[in-house]
């Protein structure tokens, strides 16, 4: 996880491994949101058409889809890596995270970057250190190393 800086005009400075990871994808453009209020989440644009594909394929549970995808279009926007490798983060976004001049930490699980704010971050590990114990106890009966 990265710490990173989001500055007074709302730009932040992706990672340099993070810019090849998209570079190494093809994709130049992202696009930027939200599904929980809680954290922000970056996709590739090609992953965020397959999340797209998917809420409108999704027949059993159609109304939570048109809510999440209502939720996630409304916060979000799409946004390209400029010259000095900066992201533009959403204004919604901006508005609701607190974000000018602020540090968030960045991470890349699952093919999308999870961008936490230091107060959700701290709640998250908070979370996590919770359960930690029986966690690790789990995964290793499942077979982690």
């Amino acid at each position: 996880m990265k710490v990173v800086t989001v500055d007074t005009k709302g730009r932040m400075t992706l990672p340099v491994e993070f810019k090849e990871y998209l570079t190494r994808l093809g994709d130049t453009k992202v696009f930027i949101t939200t599904t929980d209020l809680k954290l922000i989440k970056i996709f590739p644009l090609s992953t965020w058409n397959d999340n797209e594909n998917f809420f409108e394929k999704l027949t059993e549970d159609a109304a939570r889809a048109e809510r999440i995808r209502f939720i996630a279009n409304d916060y979000g926007a799409d946004s390209g890596i400029d010259s000095n490798g900066r992201l533009l983060m959403p204004q919604q976004l901006r508005d609701h995270f607190g974000l000018e001049n602020t540090q968030v930490r960045i991470e890349c699980q699952k093919g999308f970057f999870r961008v936490y704010t230091q107060k959700h971050y701290e709640e998250y590990k908070r979370q996590a250190e919770q359960t930690l114990e029986e966690d690790n106890a789990a995964l290793i009966a499942k077979g982690m190393k």
